[in-house]
């Protein structure tokens, strides 16, 4: 078995595969789309394999793409569609239809910013910010919808 040195460390390639999925799991949080937590689980598969006894890199490899790209593929073209409630709605998030705030950030048709609301959206104050207006820093909004992890605002009163 190959051992890896890290820093000073030596691991062995089934604890780097574990901690690069864990990593990358946890990495989920910040990136949008559910998309990097399948590449976690395709490490979490290679870290059983070599743990089970393979050894070879291209093996590895092969095993940590192949589940990460089967899984993300299941995930989004199957079993997310049978979720309750997973399916597109028209309807927007009622929660944001009384929320007001002020630009901290130039926010403009071609360029995201940042908005700062008065009354904290899922216990968040400051938010990226999109509009198909131009809106200078100080200017007072309200949240038309969401998309994504950014807010739609638009001018108060227009």
């Amino acid at each position: 078995m190959v051992s890896i040195a890290f820093g000073g460390f030596v691991i062995s390639p089934a604890l780097a595969w574990l901690a690069i999925g864990v990593a990358l799991m946890a990495a989920e949080v910040l990136a949008p789309g559910f998309i990097v937590f399948w590449f976690g689980v395709g490490a979490l598969a290679a870290s059983l394999a070599v743990f089970l006894g393979l050894h070879s890199v291209y093996g590895e490899l092969l095993i940590f793409l192949g589940v990460s790209i089967g899984s993300l593929l299941l995930w989004h073209l199957v079993l997310r569609k049978r979720l309750p409630g997973s399916g597109r709605s028209d309807e927007r998030d009622a929660t944001i239809s009384e929320l007001r705030g002020r630009i901290t950030a130039r926010v403009a048709p071609d360029a995201e910013g940042r908005v700062e609301l008065h009354t904290p959206f899922h216990g968040i104050r400051g938010w990226k910010a999109r509009s198909n207006q131009e809106l200078e820093p100080g200017a007072e909004i309200e949240v038309v919808d969401a998309k994504g992890i950014a807010l739609i605002v638009k001018r108060s009163g227009s």
